[in-house]
C-alpha cells in the first residue's frame, strides 16, 4: 500500500503516524423510519394531487356577500364632515374693511427718563479722561492683638 501513496510530505505523514494512540470506535448508520404521522401526511398529499391531475369532480357553491352597513354615529359623522365641507367651499361674500393703525405716543414722563438716560449715556461716552490723575491703592490690614488671639485659641479648644 505504501507503494501506491505519492511521494508527498503529506504522505509520508500518514505513513508515519502512530496509530496506537487512536480509541477503537464502532460506526453506527441511523436511518430514521417516518412516524405513522408522516407517512398519514404524505398519503393525503398524495391522494389531492392526484384528484387534481386526473380532473377532480367539483361541487356546486353559492357565494353570500355578507354586507356590513354603517351605524347611525357613521352616518351622522359622515353628514357632519359633508357639511362642514360644503359650507367651506360655498362662495362667501365679505365686506371691504379698512383698518386704522394705531401708534400712541408716549407720555411726557417716559421722555423726560428717556432723555435723561441719553444724557448720561453722552457724559459717559463723551468724558475727557486726560483729566483724571494716578493714583496708587494702599490695602491696609489690621491684626488682631495677642489677647484676641489667646481667647480665640481658648475657644477653638473648649469646642
Amino acid at each position: 500500500m505504501a507503494s501506491q501513496l505519492p511521494t508527498s510530505p503529506i504522505a509520508g505523514a500518514i505513513n508515519s503516524f502512530n496509530k496506537d494512540g487512536l480509541k477503537p470506535t464502532e460506526t453506527a448508520e441511523k436511518n430514521p423510519l417516518p412516524s405513522s404521522a408522516d407517512v398519514k401526511q404524505e398519503k393525503t398529499h398524495q391522494n389531492i394531487l392526484a384528484e387534481v391531475e386526473g380532473g377532480a369532480k367539483l361541487r356546486h357553491t353559492d357565494t353570500k356577500e355578507k354586507i356590513v352597513l354603517p351605524s347611525a354615529d357613521d352616518v351622522k359623522q359622515e353628514k357632519n364632515r359633508q357639511s362642514l365641507l360644503s359650507e367651506v367651499e360655498a362662495d362667501h361674500s365679505l365686506k371691504k374693511v379698512t383698518t386704522d393703525e394705531k401708534n400712541p405716543l408716549p407720555d411726557n414722563d417716559a421722555i423726560a427718563a428717556e432723555k435723561k438716560e441719553v444724557e448720561m449715556r453722552t457724559g459717559i461716552e463723551q468724558y475727557n479722561k486726560e483729566n483724571m490723575k494716578h493714583t496708587d491703592t494702599q490695602v491696609k490690614q489690621v491684626l488682631p492683638d495677642k489677647d484676641t488671639i489667646e481667647q480665640e485659641r481658648r475657644n477653638s479648644l473648649n469646642e
